[in-house]
């Protein structure tokens, strides 16, 4: 399955973080929404390895707590830092994910 965010196409949603590549990219963790659109971002960020960033993760009990359900997430893959940094940069000014610190 695949997810558009700002152009871009995201892998995923998986609901399992293990399903994610541990390749460089951006990753957004979503859940379902009560709303007009069928899901939330609650944060998003980059890295050099995407699960392993997933997976100790400072925010995930936020992700949890601030999840209808189990959170899920979307990968985009991506080599570059500066596309990365920009993509993840973009993705929070559009979306405002409520897990995210400035």
């Amino acid at each position: 399955m695949k997810a558009i965010i700002l152009n871009k196409v995201f892998e995923g949603p998986y609901t399992n973080i293990a399903d994610v590549k541990n390749k460089p990219g951006v990753f957004v963790v979503v859940t379902e929404s009560n709303g007009v659109s069928p899901c939330s971002i609650l944060d998003t960020g980059e890295s050099a390895n995407v699960r392993d960033m997933l997976l100790k993760h400072r925010r995930e009990s936020m992700w949890k707590t601030n999840s209808i359900g189990s959170p899920k997430f979307l990968a985009y893959y991506e080599q570059n830092l500066n596309e990365r940094k920009h993509l993840k940069n973009q993705i929070k000014r559009e979306f405002n994910p409520i897990c995210t610190y400035s």
